[in-house]
């Protein structure tokens, strides 16, 4: 069987490497197409180098008169779409895409009132047909038809760029199978808006097969849940290191609690500087009377997209108990890599952090997990959905504290021995591995692309129905789009220029003065 696993970039293949290789494993070919070149993509080039069935391509961008339409469709669909009443309460992803509409939309959508209700609604139905009549582009169609795929897998699908619907429009037209591969665990209710019907959906758990039907409007037929497989390594991996080996490299003592924090990459990060955050933490720490919080080895393991946080070194007060280690962060994207990572949740006696992924792996380490709401970083932690899976009091595993006193005090608890890791290990169980601990997600994911391939109607571009009258609307309405962006540019520029002058006058009235 030829299976085509369209990636964004090789980042997001780090995720589907264990189903990559099952596949493989299994006598498949495969095929990776990057959409994007150059970002960590060694693991892959190892991979094509390794296995005689393997392949790495890259996938042409679509280049006609449709692309600019077809980007800007997707932006206002998105954005209508976290417009629903679901995301009143978590604006996070209403706020960050507001920015990418184009003016004409957010002046139709005031003027019609498409931000509630059945208009909004119907907004998003008429623009999803709109959107699935615009034809595939050659380029893309010209190369899954020479590599004549069975089944088309696409990771992560949702998000900004327009090149991976592109390959399920190319795909839907020559008949091939799509299987989408939620990438992450806020995939589904922060990302964008899962339209073109892919024949089978593939999420982690039950609470993610809920937000597609409840947030997409998928039909529960087509969606399973295999399990996160981005984390079936952590389940197999064991320390490489004894406690004593391992904090001589970090150079604390070994008689003392290790606290590991780990650092997040936030939203809006410029705004949110997490290097502020750790060392007030710190101080705080250093503060308790309780000897084993105040004298405690701290390990800050940095985010690597905000490694350059933790550059200065007396960001923590030269504090001779904590150090920054890996000192510019790194992903845990190679066995070395990932055995460190491994070893640091391993030998801590907590975990702190604000919101995470790393969270859930410390969860499978079976480690204590804590986090502080703080109203500075609220926007990355209580204006989500996937932070509030994490810290429900009866599904989660967080201990959350809402005050500084709070946090001290579970630490505390933590210190002494006396927590108990049922609740965790609960969530693993649920989120993490919903079938079974012994059961590889990788497998069962394996397994779902098979019987896609084997078994999928693969289900046709509604919107082609009424073509020519759609493609005559979306041309009139790119029409105006560029007459608004262009009128908004140039009332900017006028604003810019009268500023200019007046800045200009008051310069000449206080030469004038001296």
């Amino acid at each position: 069987m030829r299976i085509y696993i369209s990636l964004q970039n090789a980042w997001y293949g780090k995720n589907l490497e264990p189903v990559i290789l099952s596949l493989l494993h299994r006598g498949h070919e495969v095929i990776v197409g990057l959409c994007e070149q150059g970002h960590e993509q060694d693991w892959l080039d190892k991979l094509e180098s390794s296995a005689r069935n393997a392949m790495v391509t890259s996938v042409p961008d679509r280049r006609d008169r449709w692309t600019r339409a077809v980007e800007q469709l997707r932006h206002v669909i998105d954005y209508l779409h976290f417009l629903g009443p679901a995301f009143d309460s978590v604006p996070y992803s209403r706020l960050r895409r507001r920015g990418e509409v184009p003016e004409l939309a957010c002046r139709l959508i005031r003027r019609h009132q498409l931000r509630y209700g059945w208009r909004r609604r119907a907004a998003i139905w008429w623009l999803k047909w709109v959107d699935e009549s615009v034809p595939p582009d050659a380029g893309v169609v010209d190369h899954f038809r020479e590599h004549r795929p069975d089944v088309l897998v696409v990771c992560p699908l949702l998000g900004p760029e327009i090149g991976q619907y592109e390959h399920v429009r190319a795909a839907k037209y020559l008949g091939i199978p799509t299987v989408y591969a939620v990438h992450s665990w806020d995939n589904l209710s922060s990302k964008g808006l899962v339209r073109m019907k892919p024949e089978c959906i593939a999420v982690w758990n039950e609470i993610q097969k809920r937000e597609a039907v409840e947030l997409h409007h998928q039909p529960k037929g087509r969606i399973v849940a295999t399990g996160a497989y981005p984390f079936d390594a952590w389940f197999e991996t064991k320390p490489s290191l004894n406690r004593t080996d391992f904090l001589k490299i970090l150079g604390l003592p070994e008689d003392r609690p290790l606290i590991l924090y780990l650092c997040s990459a936030l939203y809006f990060a410029k705004s949110q500087p997490e290097g502020d955050f750790v060392r007030d933490w710190l101080v705080r720490l250093r503060a308790c009377d309780d000897l084993r919080i105040s004298e405690a080895g701290v390990m800050i393991r940095p985010h690597p997209k905000r490694a350059g946080e933790f550059a200065d070194r007396n960001l923590l007060g030269n504090d001779p108990l904590a150090v920054v280690w890996p000192s510019r962060g790194e992903m845990p994207n190679s066995a070395k890599r990932h055995g460190a990572f491994f070893d640091s949740l391993y030998h801590a006696d907590a975990v702190v952090g604000l919101n995470t992924s790393a969270m859930i792996e410390a969860a499978i380490v079976g480690r204590p997990v804590h986090t502080i709401l703080e109203t500075r970083y609220d926007v990355s932690q209580q204006s989500t959905f996937h932070f509030s899976y994490l810290s429900d009091p009866k599904e989660g595993f967080l201990r959350v504290a809402t005050s500084w006193e709070m946090h001290l005090a579970q630490l505390r608890e933590t210190l002494s021995g006396s927590e108990s890791a049922t609740q965790a290990a609960q969530f693993v169980d649920a989120f993490v591995r919903p079938h079974c601990r012994e059961r590889k997600a990788s497998v069962l994911m394996s397994d779902e692309i098979e019987r896609t391939a084997r078994r999928a109607r693969v289900l046709g571009l509604s919107g082609a129905l009424l073509r020519r009258f759609t493609l005559s609307w979306l041309e009139r309405m790119q029409s105006r789009a560029v007459a608004a962006d262009a009128e908004v540019r140039w009332k900017r520029c006028q604003t810019l220029e009268q500023w200019q002058e007046r800045r200009q006058f008051l310069d000449s009235l206080e030469r004038v003065a001296v």
